[in-house]
């Protein structure tokens, strides 16, 4: 099922939907910063030549109504002919582009800055940066324009010696054309033809196939709980060069409780690496914490039974009186975490423990 998020730039009264919104400048970015400070990789209206289909692109399309209120899905699309659309959403193997799913330098649906010129308004209102989200409903008054910035990746159906060119669904023709680029790379090293997460029990597990690879060192199993922070939680052998179809899997049996994002990280034997897609798996338990031990001797330590991050703990007195405060950047499930301090006066202390997931209060007991 498509997601689609809703965004009101300006009131507009009344109802139903309005015809009116078209495209109008357009120029292609490197994914090299953000949103503002990302360097372009072509002039304005300008085509490009896409040398890796590794490389996560940027388009910056303006996006204006002429009509009294307009209101579209909007969607980014691709087509080898300027006739026949095909949509760019999730993870698809066969399809010649996606989503990039994730960025280091912008989050999905960033709020977007005036980067381009007007084609017919002079009021600009704030877009959004298409990054994981694959339709947004945009609401446009008469006379306004916005800009939309569109991260996409190639994957193993991009054609190599191809022109693309690309649209928005929903809106009318551009007197700037579309936007294009042309292909020219080798085919990638690896063949990567399947990639999925899924939930099980008390534990993710990751699955990756491929139907052919060169010099393939390894897979480095990455997660995120935002999209943006990756951390490697598993390496899985590669087969080195081969033209035989593979399966591969990783079981996290430590997944954070909410949602967790998934990348799989091809590592070549020359130390070249190149990035998937992003996975994500919403996983869900309840969550508990334990002082340990308790009472305690001098030291006060805590486990929770599953994984959280951006904890703060506090450490009060039953009068109220606070002890201590100390923050940890993640939990891992059932690891000991000792709050740095000295050793605490015997006596009967309250430890609040709170994320975003999580909180509680424990009653601490210190001989």
């Amino acid at each position: 099922m498509k997601k689609v998020y809703f965004i009101l730039i300006l009131l507009v009264i009344g109802g139903g939907a309005f015809a009116g919104m078209n495209q109008g400048y357009w120029r292609w970015r490197n994914d090299d910063g953000s949103e503002t400070s990302a360097t372009w990789s072509g002039a304005q209206t300008t085509a490009i030549n896409y040398t890796s289909p590794t490389n996560v692109l940027r388009i910056r399309t303006e996006i204006y109504s002429t009509a009294t209120g307009s209101q579209q899905a909007l969607q980014l699309q691709y087509s080898t002919d300027n006739a026949t659309w095909i949509s760019i959403g999730a993870y698809n193997p066969t399809a010649a582009f996606n989503l990039a799913g994730s960025d280091s330098y912008v989050t999905d649906q960033a709020a977007t800055t005036k980067q381009l010129p007007s084609s017919n308004a002079t009021t600009y209102a704030g877009g959004v940066s298409m990054i994981n989200t694959t339709s947004y409903y945009l609401v446009l008054s008469s006379k306004r324009t916005t800009e939309f910035e569109w991260f996409i990746l190639g994957t193993a159906s991009t054609l190599d010696n191809q022109t693309y060119y690309f649209r928005v669904a929903n809106t009318g023709s551009s007197t700037n054309g579309n936007p294009s680029l042309t292909t020219s790379f080798t085919p990638l090293p690896v063949n990567l033809t399947g990639f999925s997460a899924t939930g099980n029990s008390n534990k993710n597990i990751v699955q990756w196939s491929t139907a052919s690879e060169q010099n393939c060192a390894d897979f480095t199993v990455e997660r995120s709980s935002d999209a943006n922070t990756w951390s490697a939680i598993g390496t899985v052998k590669g087969n080195g060069t081969t033209s035989v179809a593979h399966n591969y899997s990783f079981i996290d049996a430590e997944p954070l409780n909410g949602i967790n994002y998934y990348r799989i990280k091809q590592n070549d034997i020359d130390g070249q690496y190149y990035t998937s897609v992003t996975k994500q798996v919403n996983f869900k338990t309840t969550i508990t914490a334990m002082a340990s031990p308790n009472p305690a001797k001098g030291i006060i330590s805590f486990k929770t039974n599953a994984g959280i991050t951006n904890v703060q703990t506090l450490l009060t007195r039953v009068s109220g009186e606070i002890v201590h405060q100390q923050k940890f950047s993640s939990i891992q499930t059932n690891a000991i975490n000792r709050l740095n301090m000295a050793a605490v006066e015997p006596g009967v202390y309250l430890l609040n423990i709170k994320s975003k997931e999580f909180s509680t209060i424990i009653k601490v007991i210190v001989e």
